[in-house]
């Protein structure tokens, strides 16, 4: 990356494109080219998605507690994260096939 890491707020604070991404206003693929333009990142689609969800490092509630719940009723997840953070809770938390319906309030 060719620019310090407290730079890259200034870089974006420029412009809307992380407020429009997380409001739906800009699909994933267009955003992470925006991105990739704004911060001269050389990086493919995947790769990007990997590292912008990579905030999420620990699960917060038991699945045990999950699957109990799911036992009993009728689970439904209404999301209010970006469509690729979405994407990628999907992919690396295991404990979500426990919900009966998923749904990301981006989309």
């Amino acid at each position: 990356m060719p620019y310090p890491a407290a730079e890259i707020p200034r870089r974006l604070a420029a412009g809307s494109l992380v407020e429009r991404f997380e409001t739906g206003l800009i699909e994933p693929r267009d955003f992470v080219a925006e991105m990739s333009g704004v911060l001269e990142l050389d990086i493919g689609y995947d790769r990007f998605c990997r590292i912008w969800s990579s905030i999420f490092t620990e699960t917060l509630v038991p699945e045990t507690m999950l699957a109990g719940l799911a036992a009993r009723y009728r689970l439904l997840l209404l999301s209010n994260t970006n469509a690729i953070h979405f994407e990628g809770l999907r992919e690396s938390h295991a404990m979500l096939r426990h919900f009966h319906e998923l749904c990301c309030r981006t989309r």
